[in-house]
């Protein structure tokens, strides 16, 4: 029973693997993790017998990998495997979800042991030798849970879950969180502002999903990229210019006379001011007429515009109508730029490195200073370049760990300013890059890599793996760069 991933899903996924699927629809899968293959092997038939599919792993790094392959409902889990603590598996596993049951199996029983196991996560204990009774019992009451504990998920996902956008402690993002909830409640007309990237029709998506319409359609309209025949057509029903078939709409289509849908238009400002005329009359009006004489019911239809330019400035120079800005305005949003939120940086990212990883079924983890260089960049971009510039580090990084020297060299301008390490007795140092490697601020960011590392190289006696630890790059990265620079047997 392999993974499938589609859009639909894929924001219930975690890091597991592990869906909020049907499993009611299908059988329950257990996974053995065992070191005796003859107790492996009963557990297996066993399992199969009450109607679970079942996988088996003899140790941590074993289990770990299935569970990264599989949708698994229960674990079934020896304390003991061979020299490795099965407590370390139920660790990691509750670390990226709960849904999963655990069941702790021993040989070894005390009060302490369950204690703990039940402390860590797990959903039951089991003392070997068990009968097959027991067994079937217990696997049973732990699907029963993992059924349990997937409904709560399901149902949390649909009550409380924001998308990335949404996130963070930063008091403009708490606003805009407390004002999505409000205004969802309403039908009236909502103004978006931010900067390019800031990704606004997140929060319109957001409005929309809390609205009591969330069930109707939710299409958006780009104006900077829509014909003005095509947006009439969307928005009104008129009828397509013989050379702008429907088809090639760049956008989410939905029929201007359905009812309970939310219009998401970006880029207002683009609108023509006839556009913007209609647009107004069928706001006051709550209806327009379609060529073939339908109604548009205004009255079932809500419109959230967007801007990234300042539309009150617009509206003042006459590229904006004042009375459609100040009927969109009523209630009016804006997003933070990602700068002045950077407290938030390192949630989001970690958000869209699971993504990422859940997109790739590649589990990825960002290396040192990462984060600090992410912090520190201002991101023009906002949201969107931070979406990129993540992506690109996973293309280009040399294995699951995503390393400093992995992020664009723009990114990277902002680090070398200062360079963390360690002496190896676990504490950290922070000095001036271009004093401790003889950088001066002409060179390129290229250069100055080249000299820190040759640098450290030396300073290190020749030892690879130690310079890179020291600089926080992956050693295939630095037997690359010392290849480029034609000196990798130079010490």
């Amino acid at each position: 029973m392999s993974l499938r991933l589609d859009d639909s899903d894929a924001h219930s996924l975690t890091p597991l693997g592990l869906t909020h699927s049907n499993r009611v629809a299908q059988r329950p899968r257990v996974l053995i993790v065992e070191d005796d293959c003859l107790v492996r092997a009963a557990c297996a038939t066993i399992a199969g017998e009450i109607g679970f599919d079942s996988d088996t792993a003899d140790s941590v790094s074993a289990a770990w990998a299935v569970l990264h392959e599989k949708s698994v409902d229960v674990v079934l889990l020896d304390v003991r495997l061979g020299e490795e603590n099965g407590l370390t598996l139920l660790n990691k596993i509750r670390a990226e979800t709960s849904s999963v049951s655990v069941v702790i199996m021993t040989a070894f029983p005390t009060v302490n042991s369950a204690v703990t196991a039940l402390r860590a996560g797990a959903t039951d204990y089991i003392q070997k030798p068990f009968s097959i009774e027991e067994l079937t019992e217990v696997l049973e009451s732990a699907r029963h849970q993992a059924l349990s504990n997937d409904a709560k998920a399901r149902s949390s996902d649909r009550t409380n879950d924001e998308p990335h956008l949404l996130i963070g402690r930063a008091p403009s993002m708490k606003k805009l969180r407390r004002l999505v909830s409000r205004v969802a409640v309403a039908s009236h007309p909502v103004l978006i502002l931010g900067e390019q990237g800031t990704e606004k029709e997140l929060v319109g998506r957001s409005i929309h999903m809390k609205s009591p319409t969330c069930l109707g359609p939710f299409m958006s309209m780009d104006c900077s990229a829509l014909s003005e025949g095509e947006i009439e057509f969307l928005l009104f029903g008129s009828n397509m210019p013989c050379d702008e078939g429907s088809e090639s709409l760049g956008c989410e289509r939905t029929s201007p006379t359905e009812r309970n849908r939310t219009v998401f238009v970006s880029e207002i400002d683009r609108l023509s001011l006839a556009m913007q005329s209609r647009l107004l009359n069928a706001l006051d009006k709550r209806s327009a007429h379609t060529n073939d004489s339908s109604k548009v019911d205004f009255n079932t239809t809500r419109i959230i515009a967007s801007s990234s330019n300042n539309l009150e400035e617009c509206a003042n120079a006459g590229r904006f109508r004042k009375d459609l800005f100040h009927r969109l305005s009523l209630v009016r949003l804006h997003i933070p730029p990602l700068r002045e939120r950077k407290a938030d940086i390192p949630e989001m990212s970690t958000r869209i490195l699971n993504r990422i990883s859940l997109e790739s079924r590649q589990h990825r983890k960002f290396g040192k200073n990462v984060i600090r260089c992410l912090v520190e960049y201002d991101w023009p971009g906002n949201l969107r370049e931070l979406e990129n510039v993540i992506e690109y580090a996973c293309l280009v990084s040399d294995g699951p760990e995503v390393h400093q020297s992995d992020l664009p060299k723009h990114i990277n301008e902002h680090s070398y300013d200062h360079v963390d390490y360690t002496d190896g007795s676990g504490w950290h140092y922070t000095r001036n890059a271009s004093e401790s490697y003889g950088l001066s601020g002409e060179e390129s960011i290229a250069e100055m890599e080249r000299k820190a590392i040759l640098k450290t190289l030396k300073q290190l006696n020749g030892d690879k793996l130690q310079t890179a630890k020291v600089l926080g790059i992956g050693k295939t990265t630095l037997y690359r760069k010392l290849k480029e620079y034609a000196v990798e047997d130079l010490l």
